[in-house]
């Protein structure tokens, strides 16, 4: 396996992200794992100005309409420490207290008791 040129990704990381693209889109792009990529973004700083950007490009699902794009205004974004990790995040509403990888393995975790 080739060495990965972790300085030519570092500078294209922001424009990516800026552009809504997908932490498995990225990984796509150079080749390498969504594991990778998410721990680049977390070790260079880029991970809060990550978060703001999926905000703006989520999707929902939307009845028999299938799925629509919604946009979440920055303004409502309240900054946050999760609870369970103490990370710092960006949520959605001043009611959300787990980041959403927080909140993903609970739900994941809450699945398996089923």
């Amino acid at each position: 396996m080739p060495a990965i040129n972790w300085t030519e990704i570092d500078h294209l990381l922001p424009d990516l992200i800026d552009a809504g693209k997908s932490q498995r889109a990225m990984a796509r792009q150079f080749g390498i794992s969504e594991n990778s990529i998410c721990r680049r973004i977390e070790r260079i700083g880029l991970w809060p100005r990550y978060q703001k950007a999926r905000l703006r490009y989520q999707y929902r699902k939307g009845g028999n309409s299938g799925r629509k794009r919604y946009s979440v205004s920055l303004d409502s974004l309240v900054k946050r420490q999760c609870l369970r990790c103490h990370r710092p995040f960006m949520a959605e509403t001043r009611f959300l207290r787990l980041c959403p990888e927080c909140r993903q393995g609970v739900t994941l975790w809450q699945g398996c008791l089923q």
